[in-house]
């Protein structure tokens, strides 16, 4: 879960502009709304990319990790039978 905060807040904010908070705090907004109806839906595209980036990376992953479970679970077991 880190990770996806670290993408949002990286990358999603990260091209959030100052003029759009000056700009609607002149026009009374508050920033709640502000965030809500400007900042966060310019934001979201540039996240689920990443997000999408961190998704791939796992597929990758995966496989190689169930390899090495897998050794391992075989060497344990064969260390097991052995003492018995």
């Amino acid at each position: 879960m880190p990770i996806w905060s670290k993408n949002f807040a990286g990358i999603g904010f990260r091209h959030e502009d100052q003029g759009f908070l000056v700009g609607f705090t002149a026009l009374n907004m508050s920033t709640f709304k502000t965030y809500s109806r400007v900042i966060i839906p310019q934001a979201i595209p540039p996240a689920i990319a990443g997000l999408g980036n961190y998704l791939v990376g796992i597929f990758k992953d995966t496989p190689m990790l169930s390899i090495i479970g897998v050794a391992e679970l075989i060497h344990t077991a064969n260390a097991i039978g052995s003492e018995h």
